[in-house]
């Protein structure tokens, strides 16, 4: 069985140690990277495709443990996959020596 055709796409983001959001329903994680800048992994990137509006779980990993629910219409969305990914490219533009993306495996 196909998956609906995607509405928009969306970039999710991640930072070690300090918040990380999860995958609502609605929502299919297509592509994972990791920002990589002088060797330690700064934050991972999943670009995922929604489905239509729905709600995106971002957990504050400090203490108290935070959980926000936060409507996907208040995210960037992006009419392709390649506008997604050309936006997360310009992180890599910004003459940052040691700075890497880096793809990885879902």
């Amino acid at each position: 069985m196909n998956s609906p055709a995607p509405s928009s796409y969306v970039i999710l983001t991640d930072k070690p140690g300090l918040f990380h959001t999860e995958i609502g329903a609605d929502m299919r994680a297509l592509e994972r990277y990791d920002y990589v800048f002088h060797g330690r992994t700064r934050a991972h990137f999943v670009i995922a495709a929604l489905e239509r509006e729905t709600r995106i779980t971002i957990i504050d990993d400090g203490q108290p443990r935070t959980v926000s629910q936060v409507p996907s219409k208040l995210l960037k969305k992006y009419a392709s996959l390649t506008e997604a990914r050309r936006d997360l490219d310009q992180l890599l533009n910004s003459e940052l020596p040691g700075a890497r993306l880096l793809r990885v495996e879902l």
